[in-house]
């Protein structure tokens, strides 16, 4: 999040270094090791990476105040825009304030467990299918990121679009890249 604290400020939290080359590579290969290995233990972390301070909340309530209560003071910043933004536009990870406020409200109900509960069953049924293609293929490699691309695929077909009707699932799986 982009908090505008001057990186020139002496801080009195501690500062999780991380080197910009590593922070960088670790993006290209798998952005969650870019983050600081302490955001899965603590609740927040501050880190320094290209003279640029960042925080990162990982609690629960913290991310409610942060994001619910003080949406309007606080942005995502450039980086999550310039990264996430020409994939999602101005969608619910990438908007601020006002803008992002409505669209959280819009989907929230979505997100009640009862309406979690409902789209357990197809979730489940995709994985086993997935885990049913894999067992088929016995020996060799499988392509893990596609495979997962494909199975949350299923999962939003089977969930958003009432079972996707003649989609062409020989094709489809075929593509190594879907077409947005």
């Amino acid at each position: 999040m982009d908090t505008g604290i001057d990186s020139d400020l002496k801080t009195p939290f501690p500062l999780t270094p991380q080197s910009t080359l590593g922070a960088l590579v670790a993006i290209v290969r798998n952005p969650l090791n870019a983050l600081p290995p302490s955001i899965f233990t603590e609740p927040l972390v501050f880190s320094k990476t290209a003279g640029e301070v960042k925080v990162y909340l990982a609690d629960p309530v913290l991310i409610h105040e942060a994001l619910v209560k003080n949406a309007d003071s606080l942005g995502k910043g450039d980086q999550v825009r310039r990264a996430l933004g020409p994939a999602l536009g101005e969608g619910l990870l990438t908007a601020d304030g006002a803008h992002w406020k409505w669209q959280r409200q819009s989907v929230a109900g979505a997100f009640r467990l009862d309406k979690l509960l409902e789209l357990q069953p197809a979730m489940i049924a995709a994985a086993e299918r997935t885990r049913d293609r894999w067992l088929q293929k016995g020996q060799g490699s499988i392509d893990v990121g596609h495979e997962m691309m494909c199975t949350t695929f299923d999962i939003i077909v089977e969930t958003m679009m009432s079972g996707g009707h003649g989609i062409d699932e020989a094709k489809r799986r075929n593509r190594r890249h879907f077409v947005t």
